[in-house]
């Protein structure tokens, strides 16, 4: 109950702070939780020396993590802020690029598969396909509290966007291929465990492919989509060409292919925004061994 209030308390509030007021408040916010959260801090730093290299300068790898702290506030001060503004303000926040590419993709007629990660902000991804009369269908967290889940959902949705949560969502994301619409899958977030490891950044990662499996069983093409900030506070959208595969969706090899041609592009957005990769869990399998190993230890030691 506690954690709904406070959502709707922000939504009461946001849309009535100024956007520039907003951040630059919740960078004094963000820099008090970055000391704080000691475990928060770790895993982001972990995640961020993947993408930067093992040379990375330690102060390098802080003042990114520092900032992806702040672009998450943004993002979730965003989330309150942008359902009660006019469409043509936040057109004028938004500008796509590579849009003929999503027409594209649908012009085979058995729909497209939108492959993005938590890069940028996928609140505003979803506002701005509002401005367009593509439909795309969404899989989202099914978040524990029920309550904050439908008033997440409220804020997120529009008439040309639909969430779905992940538990179930399978039949309803063929019926909207069926329908030549977009469905929304992530490509960094394996909320089951239950995907494939394959090398990201050189490092073994498991990540889901339920998109590669899809695109290969069903002939969809597939085009990665993300939405990052500019240094004004707008946003740039861009959109891939499609990209289509062949092969067997119950080979191994096959779906791992798809997997890492899809990762080889969001690993190229991932190095020019790395601070703005708002993902907040480990992504490779040594970073979750050692904290394994570490909660291992301490259970030990007690």
């Amino acid at each position: 109950m506690r954690t709904y209030l406070l959502f709707r308390l922000a939504g009461m509030v946001a849309p009535l702070i100024p956007r520039r007021f907003a951040y630059t408040l919740l960078g004094l916010v963000s820099a008090v939780w970055y000391r704080l959260a000691a475990g928060n801090r770790r895993m982001i730093q972990a995640n961020v020396r993947h993408v930067l290299g093992p040379t990375a300068h330690p102060a390098e790898v802080d003042r990114v993590a520092r900032r992806i702290f702040h672009n998450l506030l943004k993002n979730y001060f965003d989330l309150f802020w942008l359902p009660v503004q006019r469409p043509e303000a936040i057109a004028r926040l938004v500008t796509i690029h590579g849009y003929e590419n999503a027409n594209a993709a649908l012009a085979a007629g058995k729909g497209a598969i939108l492959v993005s990660a938590h890069l940028g902000n996928q609140e505003m991804m979803s506002q701005a396909r509002a401005l367009s009369d593509l439909k795309l269908t969404a899989v989202v967290e099914h978040v524990k509290n029920e309550r904050v889940f439908r008033y997440l959902l409220s804020l997120r949705q529009s008439s040309t966007v639909r969430l779905i949560p992940q538990d179930g969502a399978l039949k309803e994301l063929l019926r909207a291929l069926k329908r030549n619409e977009i469905i929304g899958l992530v490509f960094d977030r394996d909320v089951t465990e239950s995907g494939r490891i394959i090398p990201v950044f050189g490092s073994p990662a498991r990540l889901p492919d339920g998109y590669a499996i899809l695109a290969l069983r069903h002939g969809v093409p597939i085009i990665p989509a993300f939405v990052v900030r500019q240094p004004d506070d707008t946003y740039a959208g861009y959109v891939e060409k499609p990209m289509t595969f062949e092969g067997n969706a119950n080979n191994d090899d096959d779906v791992r292919r798809v997997m890492m041609s899809v990762g080889a592009v969001v690993e190229k957005y991932l190095r020019a925004y790395i601070d703005q990769w708002v993902y907040f869990h480990y992504v490779w399998e040594d970073d979750k061994e050692r904290l394994k190993n570490e909660q291992q230890g301490a259970t030990r030691s007690r």
